[in-house]
């Protein structure tokens, strides 16, 4: 143990309350890629989908606030200062196209309602792969064709599936009955 009172003393280090701010900001994490990601969704399905009645066209993309695409019609958000989709519900709208691939860049996405529009072909078999917190699925009144995929079982999360109404063909997959606890 040193005891001679000359010997130096441990520094101290102290910042100034700028500086620890600008550190802070340093320090800061930029907007997580899973925003933008959400936008892409959003732009995607717009561009995939004709919409006859021009319903969606007040989505305007040029707006970069945070939680800009929180305030679109048909739109729902975890928090409405992030651009983070939890709910879309763009039911009844007469859209038609295929079913928009974009999709899976909504990967938050806990339900989706695309009812009572003219969407064709095929549902994704990778859809749960896409969306895999995925709760409540309505694509009710479309014009799907194919098979349920048996992806559905990949769901961890769903509890509600609605495809009633579709041109859908062959055996409902076994891994549906896991659907809500099953």
């Amino acid at each position: 143990m040193n005891t001679n009172p000359t010997s130096p003393q441990p520094s101290r280090c102290t910042f100034t309350l700028p500086t620890l701010i600008t550190f802070t900001l340093l320090l800061t994490p930029p907007p997580p890629a899973a925003a933008e990601d959400d936008v892409n969704c959003l732009r995607g399905l717009l561009r995939s989908l004709h919409d006859p009645d021009h319903t969606l066209s007040s989505w305007n993309f040029n707006n970069n606030t945070a939680g800009f695409i929180c305030r679109f019609d048909y739109v729902g958000c975890w928090n409405d200062q992030e651009n983070r989709v939890i709910s879309l519900k763009p039911a009844d709208l007469g859209l038609a196209g295929t079913f928009p691939s974009d999709i899976r860049f909504c990967k938050n996405l806990q339900t989706l309602d695309l009812s009572g529009n003219n969407i064709t072909g095929e549902i994704p078999t990778e859809l749960c792969t896409w969306l895999p917190y995925l709760v409540d699925i309505n694509l009710s009144g479309n014009r799907f064709t194919g098979q349920i995929p048996s992806g559905f079982g990949d769901c961890a999360f769903l509890n509600i599936v609605d495809l009633s109404s579709n041109r859908l063909s062959g055996n409902i997959p076994v891994q549906l009955s896991m659907v809500g606890g099953g």
